[in-house]
């Protein structure tokens, strides 16, 4: 058909409109250049996977002693490592998978149990050996701070690092819930959480009534203490995931003043009745005295180790001051 010629000549259709639903793809998350960030995402979840399978034999191990059924402790250690094995499971499975949510999450349980592991081994070297037993300790803290402090540290600034946010975010575009926090933040949810969570549990475990029973001096009765503190985390944790103005210093309050509070109104129990009180056999309890055993009595180090942890990621918080490194999703 011919056009007329007083008819203007159409024009060329536009280019197509990019969907905005899928943003083109940044120069970092080509991956053919970015294969070394696939490759610690995959080393990560693998190390997590293998820790989560040595928690799960540790605790089928604790099943199958004889004392297990008698020892209110065995029992409580047995559910404290099978959560720990479902967290890990989680997170070792959405680093396999690039997940930012994992990344977040990672680069905060990397940091903490670098710092855990490096601590450790300064307690094992701490400890005096028994008689007549070689002196292991150095190999022993070197294994613990090798496999607990350098190889979590190597991950925490793996996780923590830019490129591999960028990266897991290119991948996933949907924003998460962590990136609505900051890594401190993160850190300081997560804290508080757990803390409550595992003092409201302790609550109902005949291990921690029996230890309370025999060690505990505070004003106030143990269950109702252990219930209140377990609430004031458990509503700093929301303050956090709420990003509430006033979770700072509600924060540094509860720091201040309930971490000293746990350790000076505590007072180790002596060792042969409270072993016999959480089922051990006379026989038992006596090998241990022969060896001149006592409980270990760590309040002073995991209280100094606290108040370091959360009084650093508070003043991280207070100094920077940082946005949120993503906008909330709607």
């Amino acid at each position: 058909m011919e056009l007329d010629p007083a008819t203007p000549a159409p024009l060329p259709l536009p280019d197509p409109a990019p969907d905005h639903g899928q943003e083109p793809a940044p120069a970092s998350a080509d991956p053919p250049s970015q294969a070394w960030i696939r490759a610690g995402f995959v080393a990560g979840g693998l190390f997590y996977l293998l820790g989560a399978c040595l928690l799960a034999a540790l605790a089928m191990m604790l099943l199958r002693l004889p004392e297990s059924a008698t020892m209110p402790f065995a029992r409580s250690a047995v559910w404290i490592l099978l959560s720990y094995v479902l967290a890990l499971l989680a997170l070792g499975v959405g680093s396999l998978a690039g997940r930012r949510w994992a990344r977040d999450l990672l680069a905060v349980v990397s940091g903490v149990i670098c710092v855990s592991g490096v601590l450790a081994g300064g307690l094992i070297l701490a400890q005096p050996m028994p008689s007549g037993l070689p002196d292991v300790r150095l190999f022993s803290a070197g294994g613990v701070a090798l496999i607990l402090g350098v190889v979590p540290g190597l991950l925490w600034a793996f996780y923590a690092g830019r490129r591999s946010g960028d990266w897991s975010a290119a991948r996933h575009r949907r924003p998460t819930w962590t990136m609505r926090h900051t890594l401190p933040e993160l850190a300081l949810l997560i804290g508080f959480g757990i803390g409550g969570l595992y003092n409201a549990v302790s609550l109902g475990s005949p291990a921690f009534m029996q230890f309370a029973r025999l060690s505990w001096s505070g004003p106030l009765p143990w269950p109702l203490w252990t219930a209140l503190s377990a609430a004031a985390a458990l509503l700093l944790a929301w303050a956090w995931w709420t990003r509430q103005a006033w979770a700072w210093r509600a924060s540094l309050l509860y720091v201040l003043v309930l971490f000293p509070a746990n350790s000076f109104f505590v007072q180790m129990p002596e060792a042969t009745e409270y072993l016999r009180s959480v089922g051990h056999s006379d026989a038992a309890v006596g090998r241990l005295l022969a060896e001149d055993y006592t409980l270990p009595d760590f309040r002073w180090q995991g209280l100094a180790v606290l108040l370091l942890a959360h009084l650093a990621l508070l003043a991280w918080v207070r100094w920077r001051r940082p946005q949120a490194r993503s906008e909330a999703p709607a």
